[in-house]
């Protein structure tokens, strides 16, 4: 025989099974994201106390010696033991060697270097942090990106619109073989033509500002 408990439990699930299904779904959503976010915390917490050693090049992707030892590619995160000493040489093709000390520490330690080239110019490139993100190590010229990207809207805008009206045109020359809707129609593609090139040269310009050694 069943206790009282056990047949109003089983009588609230025949009758608020939906209810008690979004519950349970609810409650099983809740805990995945307290979940999550206690094991994010806790990665957190795990990369400040663990003493990384953090190397940086500006530009990067440079390969990373450490005692002569390939340990990877800029940026590049690695644990130096404690009161150890390493002699760390960055190379990159086409760039001057640098080459430094390093001694072991029980807190992170970051080094960012700026290669130069063998011609003995230095070049601006984006570069990351090591979080991943990536910034550039020279402020952009945001007023001409600006206007770049105004240039490539609107006339991507006007192109659309008169290639559209073009096509308009063409299609009232098939049904009425009205001579000026072929005329309208050159007069449209030509203007079309014109908005493609001038967006080419919009975005063109944004790309050279956003991404160029300017």
């Amino acid at each position: 025989m069943l206790l009282p408990p056990i047949k109003l439990f089983i009588a609230l699930l025949k009758n608020h099974k939906d209810n008690l299904t979004k519950f349970f779904t609810y409650l099983v959503l809740i805990a995945a994201v307290f979940i999550a976010a206690q094991s994010a915390n806790a990665q957190d917490n795990d990369s400040l106390i663990i003493p990384y050693t953090i190397i940086n090049s500006t530009p990067q992707n440079a390969d990373v010696y450490v005692n002569d030892e390939l340990k990877g590619e800029t940026p590049l995160r690695f644990i130096l033991k404690d009161s150890s000493e390493a002699r760390v040489v960055i190379k990159l093709k086409g760039y001057l060697d640098y080459s430094f000390s390093l001694t072991g520490s029980n807190s992170l330690q970051r080094k960012d270097i700026t290669l130069i080239s063998k011609s003995g110019t230095v070049k601006n490139f984006p570069v990351a942090n090591e979080n991943g993100i990536r910034y550039f190590n020279k402020p952009r010229k945001w007023g001409f990106i600006a206007l770049g990207g105004v240039i490539t809207a609107v006339s991507g805008i006007a192109a659309y619109y008169y290639n559209t009206l073009a096509i308009e045109r063409n299609d009232d020359y098939y049904l009425t073989g009205n001579p000026d809707d072929l005329t309208q129609k050159s007069k449209y593609n030509l203007i079309g033509g014109v908005s493609v090139a001038v967006l080419q040269l919009g975005l063109a310009t944004m790309l050279y500002f956003l991404f160029g050694n300017n």
